[in-house]
């Protein structure tokens, strides 16, 4: 779900270039995700760590994404990178 996630909000960036908002917003999703599921014997210092880690790479991923968005290949070659750092961020 994060890669299609990832995927829609690079996209929208093209659109909008709010690329810390777009970061922010999956962030949040991100933030959810993690402490739904179960609340009970959760390591919280080691979730929001890699919240704010994942915060800061997905905002520099769509500001780089914005401004190689007329090359097709950079800016596919730089998702795909970005997706990889962000899923291993992210298990």
């Amino acid at each position: 779900m994060n890669i299609f996630l990832l995927i829609g909000l690079a996209k929208a960036n093209d659109y909008l270039n709010t690329s810390w908002s777009l970061a922010g917003l999956y962030t949040v999703i991100l933030l959810f995700e993690r402490l739904m599921p179960s609340l009970e014997s959760k390591n919280y210092p080691l979730i929001f760590i890699s919240i704010a880690i994942s915060f800061v790479v997905a905002g520099y991923l769509f500001t780089l994404l914005y401004s190689f968005q007329d090359s097709i290949f950079s800016w596919l070659l730089i998702l795909m990178i970005g997706l990889g750092i962000l899923t291993y961020l992210s298990p």
